[in-house]
């Protein structure tokens, strides 16, 4: 199944918005879950390292494997070093994790 995280940070609304989309249907991503978090919070938990901050966007509603975590986890790292407004778009295939 392949997946796909898109990331962005709103700093006018002070927020970091995670979408998680899957394949359910041959070629085409359903949004799966939408999971939002206070820009302070996030802020917070890359102080305290990247442990942290894969504990503060894993939720009961999405919570992504380790691997993709990492991934993840080193993206908001990224997006939060840079200013203003920023997004990203992380790709997987679980046929690719399933090797590994």
């Amino acid at each position: 199944m392949k997946q796909k995280y898109q990331i962005f940070k709103e700093m006018d609304q002070k927020k970091l918005v995670i979408k998680e989309f899957a394949e359910l249907d041959k070629e085409m991503l359903s949004l799966l879950c939408e999971e939002e978090y206070d820009i302070k919070v996030i802020k917070a938990a890359i102080s305290r390292g990247k442990e942290a901050l894969i504990s503060e966007l894993r939720t009961n509603n999405m919570y992504p494997p380790s691997v993709y975590a990492e991934k993840i986890a080193q993206a908001v790292i990224d997006i939060f070093d840079s200013k203003g407004n920023q997004s990203v778009e992380i790709a997987f295939n679980d046929v690719d994790l399933l090797i590994k």
